[in-house]
């Protein structure tokens, strides 16, 4: 679609350096490495209330951004635009993993019916992603037909609406997200709780900082962390490997295809 949007710049390269056309494949994947890292972080800090509104937010202004992106009328602009627009709206994806999945976690052990489920419950908030993926890929192709792209030529115009209108409908889902998470997501009482606890148990009880119960949470519990770190480790590095090098893969199997 983007090819047959801006042929100067994903074709010819008239426009755009191939090298920079490139790095779409893979800047909203380093977007959603620092997401996790730095949501990681803060989730633990401002709550996971405030840390879902936050990173739902992020990932409206960022659908926004790349709805809007296919308007741009110079190929280059575009591709700078787009690509930040990625990067942005990655960073936003990245922190949603670890606020949901920490809140899926909570959720359960908060729920006598569910405790037994906890596993279940956070497997079920990531698998999301790939429904969500499939999903959008149903929208391309049903628009696509609706707007009679199914031969060899893809007309320029059309390209634009089918563009458009799958991330407008992100940009609903965002929507949908941001007003149930600004106006009925309840903090988790697990996190509050937890919180206290560790406060007065390292402070009032062991009179050590805060950084003591960490460092005694890894001595003792690294073995755990370790196969859970490594587990992650092995499954994203065959996921989000494959990402980048998709059309390549595709292109090998079916070197006809158009």
């Amino acid at each position: 679609l983007q090819t047959a949007l801006y042929p100067e710049c994903f074709k010819t390269h008239e426009a755009c350096p191939e090298t920079v056309t490139h790095v779409q494949n893979y800047i909203q994947i380093c977007g959603i490495i620092v997401g996790m890292l730095l949501f990681g972080f803060l989730g633990d800090v401002i709550g996971r209330r405030w840390g879902s509104r936050t990173v739902a937010s992020i990932m409206l202004s960022g659908t926004i951004l790349l709805t809007f992106a296919p308007l741009v009328a110079n190929p280059a602009t575009f591709l700078n635009f787009y690509i930040f627009a990625a990067t942005w709206y990655g960073f936003g994806v990245g922190g949603e993993y670890p606020m949901a999945s920490s809140s899926a976690a909570e959720r359960s052990q908060a729920d006598d019916k569910l405790r037994h489920r906890r596993g279940e419950q956070v497997v079920l908030t990531f698998s999301g992603q790939g429904m969500g993926n499939f999903v959008n890929g149903c929208v391309i192709i049903i628009f696509m037909a609706i707007f009679g792209m199914t031969g060899p030529k893809l007309d320029k115009t059309a390209s634009r609406n089918v563009l458009m209108i799958q991330f407008a409908v992100g940009a609903a889902v965002s929507v949908f997200l941001v007003l149930w998470r600004y106006f009925k997501l309840q903090e988790s009482k697990v996190w509050e709780q937890e919180k206290k606890d560790f406060e007065e148990v390292t402070e009032k009880e062991l009179h050590k900082s805060k950084r003591f119960m960490t460092a005694n949470a890894f001595y003792n519990f690294w073995p755990r962390l370790t196969a859970t770190s490594l587990a992650w480790v092995v499954n994203d590095f065959a996921f989000y490997g494959n990402k980048p090098f998709q059309s390549t893969f595709i292109a090998l199997l079916y070197p006809k295809a158009h």
